[in-house]
């Protein structure tokens, strides 16, 4: 795609013609491991929603330096995507250290894959653009 534009609009499509062709087809022994997949992705985006707000709020009420577990997580968070990446150099190596591509695209994956299941449930197939 030539604009950021278009390849929201693309992966929105898919992602809705996806939901759409699994609820033509209904649970086979071909489909069940793709609805599987978005029911997990649903509760995997809840629970990182509710326990990431639930960690601001403690962090806001308390500070920070009480959850060493949230500083050994954060640690991994940052060195883990940073080691993946280091054939690429450092400047990948650093970007993917700030964990900004990490959550941007966990966000926008998550924002595809509501909006297609409410879309896909609640209007009708537009046409495409």
């Amino acid at each position: 795609m030539s604009t950021l534009r278009e390849l929201v609009q693309q992966r929105e499509r898919w992602s809705r013609g996806t939901v759409d062709a699994l609820r033509r087809r209904g649970w086979t022994k071909f489909t069940w491991h793709s609805i599987i997949t978005m029911v997990l992705g649903l509760f995997g985006f809840a629970y990182i929603f509710i326990w990431g707000a639930r960690q601001l709020v403690a962090a806001a009420q308390y500070s920070l330096s009480t959850h060493p577990l949230l500083w050994a997580l954060l640690a991994f968070w940052i060195v883990y995507p940073a080691l993946r990446v280091r054939t690429l150099g450092w400047k990948a190596m650093l970007v993917e250290a700030l964990l900004v591509p990490e959550l941007v695209y966990t966000v926008v994956r998550a924002y595809w894959l509501v909006s297609s299941i409410l879309k896909s449930f609640v209007t009708r197939v537009s046409a495409w653009k």
